[in-house]
């Protein structure tokens, strides 16, 4: 088995990580030779389960004796490895690795930031806030260790105050949800707001804050300085209920995008788009179609991007950072 060669699975579905482990285990039986075809199949079976103990069970009904410490030893390993890699078949085929999860379906800034750029947030969890004690802390240490993580990864983005103030904004932000007690909330695989296609009122209202609060905390990443956000955010508050300053953005969308007005329709049709397919990791997985139908419908957009696209040289925000 190459595994260069494995294909991208849906979420939920183990296969690549049982091709992984089967293509470890092809190169690791010059140290354990005693592993057959037939104890490959009964790993395959078991392994998305993880039960060390069936595993094993079933070997010595195979084999017709127990592991010896070296095969223990590369189950371990697998186990070990299975783990730590179960999304780097995506990046090994050049497959970006699921790292947006519907965030602005969150009800709160928490799930927001498990759903954000899952893997930079992922890294200053392990990397900061674990490190300082995570959750084995105190509450109030623990709301010490958010913030500290969150002022490091503003001061990561830009060393300017509107990015360190961006950082300790979304760590007040997370405060109410840190200091009560422990308890279940939504992670980046599950379905953000549950699977009923129509929200209740309260979760509705929830992702409306969070959306909110969000965005005026990107006002001050997004600004060149802390007082032009300052501006920013006055102007918003200022025209908020002023009519004529509508009718002017409108007008500029109007002149400036190739095809006017209708990009505010496109944005709402993908925006429903997105919600009516968040139980995929991605909204344009289409597996109820027809193969035909789903390429057709790509080549569509495809050509769509082509058509309506903008050519002007645009540095990628992430660049810079």
């Amino acid at each position: 088995m190459n595994v260069l060669h494995m294909q991208s699975s849906p979420r939920g579905d183990r296969s690549n990580s049982i091709a992984l482990t089967n293509a470890f285990l092809s190169a690791s039986r010059k140290v354990v030779p005693e592993i057959n075809e037939d104890v490959l199949n009964v790993w395959d079976e078991k392994l998305p389960e993880f039960d060390s103990a069936a595993i094993e069970a079933k070997y010595k009904g195979v084999a017709g004796t127990a592991m010896n410490d070296a095969e223990t030893r590369v189950w371990n390993r697998i186990q070990s490895l299975v783990a730590r890699f179960k999304r780097a078949d995506r990046i090994v085929v050049g497959v970006p690795m699921w790292n947006f999860a519907y965030p602005y379906f969150s009800q709160t800034m928490a799930e927001f930031w498990r759903r954000w750029h899952i893997s930079l947030s992922t890294w200053f969890r392990d990397y900061v806030y674990i490190a300082l004690g995570g959750r084995q802390v105190s509450r109030w240490q623990r709301a010490f260790n958010v913030m500290i993580t969150f002022l490091l990864s503003g001061f990561w983005h830009g060393a300017a105050w509107n990015f360190v103030f961006w950082g300790g904004l979304n760590g007040l932000a997370i405060f109410p949800e840190t200091l009560r007690p422990a308890k279940q909330t939504l992670r980046a695989d599950d379905i953000p707001a549950g699977d009923s296609l129509f929200p209740s009122l309260y979760t509705l209202t929830c992702m409306l804050n969070t959306f909110i609060l969000t965005c005026i905390l990107w006002t001050f990443f997004r600004a060149r300085t802390l007082s032009d956000a300052f501006t920013i955010l006055q102007r918003i508050g200022l025209d908020a209920f002023n009519l004529p300053a509508y009718r002017t953005m409108f007008a500029s969308i109007s002149s400036s995008c190739p095809i006017g007005r209708k990009v505010l329709l496109l944005v709402v049709a993908f925006v429903c788009l997105e919600w009516i397919q968040r139980k995929h990791p991605h909204p344009l997985t289409f597996h109820n179609l027809s193969r035909p139908v789903q390429w057709l419908i790509y080549t569509a957009l495809l050509w769509a991007i082509i058509y309506w696209g903008t050519y002007s040289p645009v540095e990628f925000i992430y660049f810079q950072f």
